[in-house]
């Protein structure tokens, strides 16, 4: 709720596609200006504010990862927000999982 204080205008929330129905229910309630979408359906949208969830999980879901990733992470005119799991920290070089082999 805090990011919609924030933004006056669209928020897309972009999750793994098996995320999907899930986050649509975690934003049951809070209005029109928030979507929910799956990874793969973020392609040539756009939204004055993107919150991409898990993007370990994202990059996991096909081998077209790390592509569709990118893609979600381009989505916000204004602003972009990145919530995180254990998989997408560093490790001791400072390389996310998800940027390994």
């Amino acid at each position: 709720a805090r990011l919609l204080e924030r933004v006056d205008g669209t928020v897309g929330v972009v999750v793994a596609m098996n995320r999907r129905e899930q986050a649509a229910r975690w934003l049951a309630g809070l209005g029109d200006r928030v979507v929910a979408l799956g990874s793969l359906e973020a392609k040539g949208l756009e939204y004055d504010a993107t919150l991409v969830v898990s993007p370990a999980e994202i990059a996991d879901e096909s081998p077209a990862g790390l592509r569709v990733l990118y893609v979600a992470l381009t989505r916000a005119t204004q602003q972009l927000t990145v919530l995180s799991g254990e998989r997408d920290e560093p490790d001791e070089d400072g390389v996310p999982d998800l940027l390994r082999d």
